[in-house]
């Protein structure tokens, strides 16, 4: 049942027809009513495609046939045989072609091509040899062509003698042991490994107690063809080893490495021999890229070594076939080797593999194709709708599959499915829907796996309306009347789910389920429903309850009322209004029909309605589902206002990039590190931007030579007259600094003027605090020798900031450990009035989630504000140092992370209540008491608020530094900041919390921030983040 007619629906591999007759069969199916022809056509390398048959010549027949072709011997050519249908006229039609062939034409090779899919590698001039003696480091071909460069360049890291580097083989230091890539394989001395050059080694320590573990770990390798005799090689020397040390692990990219299978382990060898050794290691049960690494558990004993060198894979783990004959004749060149003389120049006949890649920024987006209402789209509705897309999807005609979209995968491969269910209808009076959920899974698909795509459709809305009649009631939205002459309805139909799911012989098995929203009643309070969530396939799919209104449809459930929305497995198709007047039918997807309550959303458990009718009702949506088979990317979210959809695209894996976060550019895979890191030279590692230092490039010696002749000359003629002219200068500006330091030392400087006057007549006029004006004689002055600094806690916005005891303050015990702020001694005006400003904003507040102001120290220099010791740290720092680790679990849980969350608002709640806008609300800027369990959060930081009661702040080219990521679209646009500005940051802190301290919208610039902001875009909710939340 095809949407897209003509082209080539079956195609056979590549045949030779050998010394015999060559004959094939093929099944096609004859439709009464069809009226196409199928074709089936040979096609050769370099010459047009033949037609063979076709069946507008053979008589009418109706039901199964069986195409019997001879095709002779072909003369040795290789060949193959393609089948389609072709129709004249475009039209809705069926067609059925079965795409198993019957033939006794071989598959073998025929002489001349360097490999083929037997193993085999034609040697220039010489003999074939298997294709696992390809790249194994022994020459079996006469010229030696079978090794060197082009091993070397085809992948990274399959052939490495560790002579020119490391190939892409990593190691991972364990307690005391690393590998270490060297030019010998032993210490002299030791005869246990003979010398063979550049080699990984690790070498035990001296004493029992300095024992460790140590990893070398591979670059990323495609997945060989299914039943392939792939394997690794490589030479071993473990010299006085241990027998339970050393293992050899694989990890796949789709499952990490809590999914690590052993492939090899030395204890299970009977005799370990001392000296090198070739050890041979299959690989099997691939399905995705995957990673080697091998694992000293324990580490070797005192005085002993373990060494690599030579590690290659067989060519059989990378042939592959994109439907051309030979395999595709391209390599990759990742590493720059020279020719040597120990190996010949590889012939021109030489072979070269392909490995299959996934393109990750393509995506296939599956939609209505226009259909609305409680039946699903036509193949022509779709044919059309897709025409100018990548989407090559066919739609089924009759019985069940009747509106149901089906899609091939093309490449085995992890895939991102994104399901949104369709939106319930409108009512009388309810203009907006309930909305329909979207949820996110990932998933491991196969190549030529048949996915069944069913597009959930928004439920038919009451209004407006075509009936006149009823159209003025819409226009009056007056509230309903209940009598025999008036006619019943009113409510919106139930919104259909979106399904997607597979086959298992004649068995439905779901992989995503995105529930409709229900209908909306005829005087509907619009009320918001929680998202619903199942899991267990055991659990019946059941179609939701029917009264006047139409229960939602099900997953596997037997048929409903016609009210009702049918359940997938009966097609899904939507419920019929109570009325044939109010045409408030449900949407394809098992919507149910609207009367006045609303109709139920489709789902894996359909939504129920109203008991009595009550027009106040709203159709229960309808329940999500994931299948066991998927992980969970996006939990439910109610979100969708219209039709459902349905995107799948390739998951970008980034397990290889240290912050785990990396998006597709011109240039392939790019990693992405946090705030203040960028990425390394390595491309993976993220690093310290001020540990990055540019060296400037060396000049050439004879620029060297040159420049020192011509500058010394000129250097020594003008040396006098500087010495002399700085001297002059030195003395001037040491006369002036002594003067200023003098003025500055002095402890009242400026602060007489402050006590005169409120602190603010040298600020902003606009602004106080909860409508007083404060004054720094406000301020708890702390004598100084109260004070004493144990050590110190790092760098702040004026100073160093240090832990501290203090002693007799009133009211406060004694001691008490505080925190410092210091202002320098040399300081600027605006930097000491930034300070006491500071100080007086945090002393007026007075709340268990706002750091408390102790007190200050303003008579001696340097000047202090003391606060209560937080402990914790910052936020931010103490969500990334809890994030789940590879040996460590989070110690967080989701009642952690919603405390925090909740301490913070009663903190903002708090301020908005005394008319305070903070400006600044983020991770950063919040403090904990401690980092056990316990811990409170508090707001810590108030720069930004600081800032603003500068006169200068409003000033064209202030020095204001604006947090565009946290700042809503009005705040960084027009400058408005009012309680509602506090109210989005929070909302950004919030998905900092989730996402466990991530930078927020990842991957963006602040101008890329302001142009998506602006235009609508918002952020998607962190991975794992429940739906409620």
């Amino acid at each position: 049942n095809g949407s897209a007619f003509g082209g080539p629906w079956a195609l056979s591999p590549w045949l030779w027809g050998g010394q015999g007759l060559c004959t094939l069969d093929m099944a096609v199916f004859f439709h009464p009513k069809q009226s196409g022809q199928y074709t089936i056509r040979l096609l050769e390398r370099d010459k047009p495609p033949q037609a063979l048959v076709s069946t507008d010549t053979l008589p009418r027949i109706t039901g199964w046939a069986v195409v019997h072709l001879t095709l002779g011997t072909r003369g040795g050519a290789p060949f193959r045989v393609s089948a389609g249908y072709d129709q004249r006229i475009p039209q809705e039609d069926t067609a059925t072609i079965e795409p198993h062939f019957t033939t006794n034409c071989t598959m073998a090779s025929p002489p001349g091509p360097n490999i083929t899919l037997e193993g085999q590698y034609h040697c220039h001039q010489g003999p074939r040899i298997p294709l696992d003696k390809l790249c194994d480091f022994s020459t079996d071909c006469p010229l030696g062509d079978d090794e060197g460069d082009r091993c070397r360049r085809f992948l990274n890291g399959s052939y490495c003698s560790f002579e020119e580097g490391e190939c892409g083989w990593q190691s991972f230091a364990g307690r005391s042991l690393s590998w270490r890539r060297v030019q010998s394989a032993a210490k002299p001395g030791r005869q246990s490994c003979p010398p063979s050059g550049a080699t990984f080694t690790v070498e035990g320590g001296q004493s029992k107690g300095q024992r460790g573990s140590a990893l070398l770990k591979s670059p990323l390798f495609p997945p060989p063809l299914r039943n392939s005799p792939c394997t690794v090689r490589f030479w071993l020397c473990s010299g006085g080893l241990q027998r339970d040390s050393l293992s050899l692990w694989i990890v796949e990219n789709s499952t990490g490495p809590d999914e690590q299978r052993r492939l090899w382990h030395l204890a299970g060898e009977s005799k370990p021999e001392r000296g090198w050794r070739l050890v041979t290691v299959p690989l099997y049960g691939l399905a995705d890229w995957f990673w080697l690494q091998f694992s000293t558990e324990d580490g070797p004993g005192p005085g002993s070594t373990v060494s690599l060198d030579n590690v290659s894979f067989s060519m059989d783990c990378f042939l592959a076939s994109n439907g051309e004959f030979p395999p595709v004749a391209s390599s990759t060149s990742r590493i720059s080797s020279r020719p040597t003389s120990r190996t010949p120049t590889p012939s021109v006949r030489s072979p070269t593999v392909s490995f299959p890649t996934t393109d990750y920024s393509k995506k296939w987006i599956f939609h209505t194709c226009g259909a609305a209402g409680p039946e699903g789209p036509t193949p022509s509705q779709c044919l059309n709708s897709y025409r100018n897309t990548n989407v090559n999807a066919t739609v089924g005609t009759s019985g069940s599959f009747k509106g149901i979209q089906m899609w091939r995968v093309l490449e085995t491969g992890t895939y991102r499915i994104t399901a949104y269910g369709a939106a319930g209808g409108r009512s009388v009076t309810a203009m907006s829907r309930s909305h329909g959920v979207y949820i996110t899974g990932d998933f491991l698909l196969r190549r030529g796996e048949l996915l069944h795509v069913l597009v959930g459709q928004q439920g038919e809305d009451a209004c407006p309306n075509a009936n006149a009649v009823l159209n003025k009631i819409c226009l009056e939205q007056s509230g309903p009347v209940v009598n025999k002459s008036q006619v019943k309805g009113g409510g919106g139909g139930g919104g259909g789910a979106t399904y997607v799911f597979k086959l298992d012989g004649n068995v439905h098995v779901p992989l995503i389920i995105a529930a409709g929203g229900g209908g909306r009643g005829y005087s509907s309070q619009s009320e918001t429903q929680l998202e619903q969530m199942d899991y267990d396939l055991s659990q019946p799919g059941r179609n939701g309850r029917s009264n006047s209104a139409g229960g939602g449809g099900g997953w596997n459930d037997s048929a409903p009322v016609s009210q009702g929305g049918r359940p997938l497995v009966l097609g899904g198709q939507g419920g019929q209004a109570c009325q044939k007047f109010w045409q408030t039918r449900g949407g394809f997807g098992g919507g149910g029909g609207g009367c006045m309550s609303g109709g139920g959303g489709g789902g894996y458990r359909g939504g129920n309605t109203s008991v009595h009718d009550n027009p106040r009702a709203d159709g229960d949506d309808g329940t999500s589902f994931l299948g066991p088979d998927g992980e969970p990317f996006l939990y439910p979210l109610k979100a969708m206002e219209g039709d459902g959809e349905v995107i799948i695209s390739p998951v970008q894996n980034c397990s290889h990039c240290e912050s785990g976060e990396c998006h597709e550019s011109k240039d392939g895979v790019t990693c992405y590190c946090d705030e203040e890191l960028i990425v390394a030279a390595d491309g993976v590692s993220c690093i310290n931007a001020s540990d990055v230092s540019l060296l400037p490039p060396q000049p050439s010696l004879s620029h060297l030579a040159l420049g020192l002749s011509v500058g010394t000359s000129a250097l020594i003629a003008a040396l006098l007259l500087a010495v002399s002219g700085v001297m002059i200068m030195y003395r001037r500006k040491h006369t002036e600094l002594q003067s200023i330091q003098l003025e500055l030392q002095s402890p009242d400087c400026k602060l007489s003027k402050l006590r005169a006057s409120t602190i603010m007549t040298d600020y902003n006029p606009n602004y106080c605090f909860a409508g007083k004006t404060a004054s720094v004689s406000d301020l708890k002055e702390v004598p100084r020798r109260n004070i004493s600094l144990t050590r110190g806690l790092g760098h702040g916005a004026f100073g160093e900031v240090y832990e501290g005891l203090a002693v007799g303050i009133p009211g406060e015990p004694s001691p008490l450990q505080v925190a410092v702020k210091t202002l320098p001694e040399v300081c600027s005006e605006q930097d000491e009035l930034d300070f006491l400003m500071e100080a007086l904003i945090i002393s007026k507040f007075n709340h268990q989630n706002i750091v408390r102001c102790i007190g200050v120290s303003l008579q001696a220099m340097p000047r202090f504000i003391l606060l209560e010791l937080m402990t914790g740290g910052d936020l931010k720092s103490f969500l990334r140092e809890t994030r789940p680790r590879l040996d460590q679990p989070s110690s967080l849980t989701m009642v952690d992370l919603l405390n925090v969350a909740r301490d913070i608002s009663k903190g903002c709640q708090y301020l908005e209540e005394n008319q305070f806008i903070h400006r600044d609300i983020a991770a950063r800027n919040c403090l904990l008491t401690c980092k056990g369990p316990g811990r409170v959060a508090k707001i810590g930081d108030f720069g930004m608020a600081r800032d603003i009661y500068r006169a200068s702040y409003y000033r064209k080219g202030g020095r204001a530094m604006l947090p565009v990521k946290w700042m809503p679209p009005e705040a960084f646009m027009e400058g408005i900041f009012t309680s509602k500005t506090d109210t989005w940051s929070f909302g950004v802190l919030l998905w900092e919390i989730f996402s466990l301290g991530y930078m927020p919208y990842p991957s963006r610039s602040n101008q890329e921030v302001l142009e998506f902001v602006t235009n609508g875009g918002r952020m998607d909710p962190p991975k794992n983040c429940p739906g409620p939340v």
